[in-house]
């Protein structure tokens, strides 16, 4: 290519709004071009001729690298989404450019010609931050339930299936929780549907409060609720099943003395390597739970 189609080129991409790297196989950084933007990106300009290795924590640097690797493997373009903080990098001037933490895409193309004897990727980053959070946030309303602002059915099913997959194929150790709040078309009828929503609530956020995060608690319909445990023993599940149903009954609806407690049974379950399908995890689970009703209600069974 002659000098003036480089200078061309080069022209071209600079006036482009994402910024673009050329960086070798090993991690030098060879160009840096656009993103004038400082509201999209820092200048990165000062970078050229750093390696990864200098300028980045030693984990993230080595995933770029990694990336960089795939993509020369792979021979076509390739294209990847990550989080990025400003403050991990090294020589670029944070305060001017966004701040916080950014969500960003590399698209990722393969060179034909060398750099300083290495092969190298074209690397275009785009800063997707306000549109990866308004997609979050759609996420989040599509899976939450708006009563208990928990996690709603669909999520639940999504999450059980997942929770399945992990537990026939690395033996994590699961259990199911199918939840029923005690006497509940009593608190409706004698107190109004108001109060029986602020059961809902309280129940819900009790509940979650005896959680990790990671576990998952979800509104399946009504006053029912499932819970998703995690890497327990027989010893832990048994102590959180207590924790769930004493902080049940400590709930009151809008400071008024109620005359009637509330309380919730608990069924149950414990994946299984004879399960066929996440059917025959609930099905267990609601058969402990109808055992903890039919017993006396304001307990935990499991079957």
């Amino acid at each position: 290519m002659d000098n003036n189609k480089f200078e061309e080129y080069e022209a071209i991409i600079s006036s482009l709004p994402d910024l673009v790297f050329v960086i070798t196989e090993s991690g030098r950084i060879v160009a840096v071009l656009g993103g004038d933007s400082l509201e999209q990106y820092h200048n990165c300009s000062v970078l050229e001729n750093f390696s990864i290795l200098e300028i980045l924590p030693d984990e993230q640097a080595r995933w770029f690298i990694d990336k960089i690797k795939e993509t020369l493997s792979k021979n076509k373009l390739m294209i990847f989404e990550y989080s990025f903080l400003p403050k991990n990098m090294s020589y670029i001037n944070h305060s001017h450019g966004p701040g916080g933490e950014l969500r960003l895409e590399g698209r990722v193309t393969p060179l034909k010609s060398y750099r300083y004897g290495e092969r190298a990727v074209v690397w275009v980053v785009r800063n997707i931050t306000e549109s990866y959070k308004l997609k979050q946030q759609l996420i989040h309303q599509a899976e939450t339930d708006p009563l208990s602002m928990v996690y709603n059915r669909r999520k639940l099913f999504k999450a059980l299936d997942e929770s399945y997959y992990n537990f026939k194929r690395y033996k994590e150790n699961i259990v199911f929780f199918l939840i029923d709040i005690d006497n509940f078309k009593q608190v409706n009828d004698k107190y109004g549907h108001q109060a029986g929503d602020s059961v809902i609530r309280n129940i819900a956020q009790k509940c979650k409060a005896e959680l990790r995060k990671t576990d998952l608690i979800s509104r399946i319909g009504g006053d029912e609720f499932g819970i998703i445990y995690r890497g327990t023993t027989e010893k832990s599940y048994s102590a959180l099943s207590k924790r769930l149903n004493k902080a049940a009954q400590s709930i009151t609806i809008d400071d008024k003395n109620l005359d009637l407690t509330i309380s919730i049974s608990i069924g149950i379950s414990q994946f299984k390597e004879s399960d066929n399908s996440v059917d025959d995890i609930y099905n267990r689970a609601d058969i402990a739970l109808y055992k903890s009703k039919l017993n006396g209600k304001n307990m935990f069974s499991l079957v």
